[in-house]
C-alpha cells in the first residue's frame, strides 16, 4: 500500500502540476520524511486527529471531481446513451461495463467468480491492514469500535463505488485511453480538464491528505509491530520504555523508506489495480484465512504458521506462473488471476486443518493471554507493557445500550444494501 500511494503521488504531480520527475521524487521523500516526523513525535493520538481532518478534505476533493466529471459527461441518463452506441476492441457492448452480471473479459471469466475475488481482496484488506485495526484497538469499547467499523464502511461504499463510475464514464468522454494510456493517468486528466484551478488545488490537496494518511498509519503500525513483535522479542529483550521508543521511531522511518523498494515493481503493470490484483495472494489471502479459521475453530496455533507457509508458497508459485515463467505443471485453475484467490484460501485451510491432525484441537482452557504464551521473561519490558493494557470495554455508556443501536442489526442492513448494489443496481 505505502508503494501504490507512492505512485499515486507521482502520477498526481506528473499529471497535474506537471513538474519534473526529480522535483517530484524530491517532493515525495520530503514529504514521507515530515510524516515519520510528526508520527514518531505524536504517536496514535496524532495519527487519529490528523487522519480525521484529513478525511475531510479526501472527501471533498472526491466529491468535487466526481461531480465535474458527471457534468462533462451529461449525467447518467446521457452516459448509458452513449455506452449502448459503442463497443471496446474486443466488440463488447460499453453498457456492459455497468453491469457485472453481463460483463466478459478476454477470458471469458465468470462474472460471479470475479465477485468472489473482489471479495476476498476487499475482506483480506481490512482485515491483514493492521492500520486499520490499530486504529479500531484505540476505540473506548467494543461497541465503539463495531460502530466504528460500520460507520467507516457506510462513507467508503459511495467513494469506491463513484470512482469505478469515473472510469466508466472515461470510457465515453475520452476512448483514447484504452488504447494509448494507462487508466492510471486518467483521474490526472479529469482534473485537468474539468476543474478550475481553486478545485484542481482541492484534489491535490485530498490525495497528499490521502497519502500522509497512508503514510502515517503505516507507519506508526509496522514500527510498532516491529518493535514489540520482533526486536523486543527476539533480538533485544530486556531494554528501557526509553531505548523502545526510540527503535520505534527509527522504525517508523525505515518502514516509510521500504514504501520505495515497490515502486519498480508496481510500474511494470499497466495500472495500479493490475499491480494489487497480483500481489494479494501471495501473502494477503493466506494471513486473511488463518484469521478467519482462528476465528471460526479452534485449530491450534502452530496451524497458523503452517498455513502461512503453505498458502504463501502457493502463492509464490502462482505468481510465478501469472507472471513470469509459463509453469506448464501448474494448472492455469489454480493460479490464473481469479481462480488465485479461493485457491489459496483452500489451499492455506487445508494446511492448517492437516496441522490439527498432528497437533489436535485448541481446548477453551488452552486459550491464554499473549502476554502468558508469548513472552518467557514475566519481569521484562513486552510482559510489563502487555500487563499494562486495559481491558476492553463492552460499552462505555453509562446505560445498558438499547437493542435498536446493536450493531449486528446494523451490520445486516449494511451487508443488504452492499448485495442490492453487486447483485441488483450494478448487475
Amino acid at each position: 500500500m505505502l508503494g501504490l500511494m507512492i505512485w499515486s503521488i507521482f502520477l498526481m504531480l506528473q499529471g497535474i502540476l506537471e513538474i519534473t520527475p526529480t522535483q517530484s521524487w524530491g517532493l515525495i521523500i520530503l514529504l514521507v520524511i515530515f510524516t515519520a516526523a510528526y508520527t514518531t513525535w505524536g504517536g496514535l493520538t496524532s495519527v487519529v486527529w490528523t487522519d480525521a481532518l484529513q478525511s475531510l478534505i479526501m472527501m471533498a476533493a472526491g466529491i468535487t471531481i466526481f461531480r465535474a466529471v458527471w457534468i462533462a459527461s451529461g449525467g447518467w441518463s446521457a452516459t448509458v446513451d452513449q455506452l449502448s452506441q459503442s463497443t471496446d476492441a474486443n466488440g463488447q457492448p460499453l453498457i456492459n461495463w455497468l453491469h457485472i452480471g453481463q460483463f466478459q473479459d478476454s477470458q471469458a471469466t465468470s462474472p460471479y467468480l470475479i465477485v468472489i475475488g473482489w471479495t476476498i481482496i476487499g475482506l483480506g484488506y481490512y482485515t491483514v491492514n493492521h492500520t486499520q485495526t490499530m486504529r479500531l484497538m484505540g476505540a473506548r469499547s467494543e461497541w465503539d469500535m463495531k460502530m466504528a467499523t460500520l460507520f467507516g464502511c457506510l462513507l467508503i461504499m459511495p467513494v469506491m463505488v463513484g470512482t469505478a463510475l469515473m472510469g466508466v464514464m472515461g470510457r465515453v468522454l475520452v476512448p483514447e485511453f484504452t488504447e494509448h494510456s494507462s487508466a492510471d493517468e486518467l483521474f490526472p486528466y479529469f482534473a485537468n480538464q474539468f476543474l478550475a484551478p481553486g478545485f484542481k488545488g482541492l484534489v491535490v490537496a485530498g490525495i497528499l491528505s490521502a497519502a500522509i494518511s497512508t503514510f502515517d498509519s503505516i507507519g506508526s503500525a509496522l514500527s510498532a509491530l516491529f518493535t514489540r513483535d520482533i526486536y523486543a522479542s527476539w533480538i533485544c529483550t530486556n531494554q528501557t520504555e526509553k531505548h523502545y521508543l526510540k527503535v520505534t521511531r527509527w522504525a517508523t522511518v525505515g518502514i516509510l523508506m521500504i514504501g520505495f523498494c515497490y515502486i519498480p515493481f508496481i510500474a511494470r503493470f499497466d495500472n495500479m489495480i493490475h499491480a494489487l490484483r497480483t500481489i494479494i495472494p501471495i501473502f494477503v489471502t493466506p494471513l486473511f484465512t488463518i484469521y478467519l479459521i482462528g476465528v471460526l475453530s479452534r485449530v491450534p496455533r502452530q496451524s497458523g504458521l503452517v498455513g502461512l507457509i503453505a498458502g504463501s508458497l502457493f502463492g509464490l508459485i502462482g505468481f510465478i506462473d501469472r507472471e513470469l515463467i509459463d509453469l506448464t505443471w501448474v494448472s492455469p485453475m489454480l493460479t490464473e488471476k481469479w481462480y488465485a484467490f479461493p485457491s489459496s484460501m483452500i489451499v492455506t485451510t487445508i494446511a492448517m486443518f492437516a496441522a490439527t491432525l498432528k497437533w489436535g484441537w485448541l481446548a477453551k482452557e488452552d486459550s491464554v493471554s499473549l502476554a502468558e504464551s508469548n513472552v518467557s521473561d514475566k519481569s521484562s519490558w513486552l510482559a510489563q507493557s502487555s500487563q499494562e493494557l486495559r481491558d476492553l470495554k463492552a460499552t462505555s455508556a453509562s446505560k445498558p445500550i438499547p437493542p435498536s443501536l446493536n450493531p449486528n442489526w446494523y451490520a445486516i442492513l449494511l451487508l443488504a444494501l452492499s448485495g442490492w448494489v453487486v447483485f441488483g443496481l450494478f448487475w
